[in-house]
């Protein structure tokens, strides 16, 4: 048996055995003469087994094994193997080697991963931050288009749709505040100043029956304003239809004509029609008949 070779990866060690069990000769790196086979596992491959066994030797530890080989002289045993700390070595390396992949990919991964999220986190980090402005009451923000019609795109256009709606009932409501102040100040300047006069001094009977019914009449005069309002405000905030028709000008423009023609006087303002038969409107009679007014 050669010497082995100092580049070879994992050394070989071979020990051959007579049909006794006797140790006849082995690897030139051993020379110490002693077995590193039992007994019992060489009688096994005399027998035609073929056994496998890790043995230790001065060299470190080798996984051998055990063949029966005839020859002219007899039965020999002959146990061939490899020394194994260089592949343990290799083997430790490779688990090192192995971790470190491991543990770049896991951070790879993680910071791979905390990249895409923030990214797919900033449009929710911008809709938080209109939803604070709103919540300061600022209802005309409205979110950023989606660039993307996913899950957050859909989202962002429902939110923003919600948000037209709440903005038309809130502009709606303003408006529907200041037109009631604006219509309702004269009836009820009106009817206190009747109230006033009819105080001032005595009256018989029929006088202040004469008053109370104008009173009636402005009152019903402001509940009709409050309906008309009512019903503006509802169709424009889209929970009402306005039943639109055909309506002739002239009748409407003569009942306007007659509710203000006090007022026009008193301020020597005089109103005159004409021609006005031949027009007709597409609308909501009460409705535009308050635009008359």
């Amino acid at each position: 048996i050669g010497s082995l070779r100092e580049d070879e990866i994992a050394p070989k060690v071979a020990q051959i055995f007579d049909a006794q069990g006797r140790l006849v000769i082995e690897s030139r790196e051993l020379g110490r003469g002693i077995s590193l086979v039992p007994r019992d596992v060489i009688a096994a491959a005399l027998e035609g087994q073929v056994p496998l066994l890790t043995v230790t030797s001065d060299a470190g530890p080798a996984r051998m094994a055990v063949v029966r080989a005839p020859s002219m002289r007899g039965m020999y045993a002959v146990a061939v193997g490899m020394y194994t700390a260089e592949d343990v070595r290799f083997l430790r390396s490779l688990a090192l080697l192995l971790v470190g992949v491991w543990v770049a990919g896991v951070l790879a991964t993680g910071a791979l991963g905390y990249v895409l999220s923030s990214r797919a986190l900033e449009p929710i980090d911008a809709i938080t931050s209109r939803a604070a402005r709103i919540a300061l009451g600022d209802f005309s923000v409205r979110l950023d288009p989606p660039v993307l019609e996913d899950e957050v795109g859909r989202m962002t256009r429902s939110l923003n749709a919600v948000l037209e709606r709440l903005y038309a009932s809130l502009a709606a409501n303003q408006r529907f505040a200041a037109d009631a102040s604006h219509e309702l100040r004269g009836p009820v300047t009106a009817i206190a100043g009747e109230i006033d006069v009819t105080l001032k001094h005595p009256r018989d009977a029929n006088t202040y029956r004469d008053a109370l019914v104008l009173v009636r009449e402005r009152l019903d005069s402001m509940v009709a304003i409050i309906e008309d309002l009512t019903m503006l405000v509802r169709a424009q905030e889209g929970g009402r239809e306005l039943a639109l028709q055909e309506v002739p000008l002239a009748p409407l423009l003569d009942a306007a004509r007659g509710r203000v023609a006090p007022l026009a006087a008193a301020r020597r303002v005089r109103i005159q029609l004409e021609d006005a038969g031949r027009f007709t409107a597409y609308a909501e009679p009460r409705l535009l008949a308050r635009v008359l007014d």
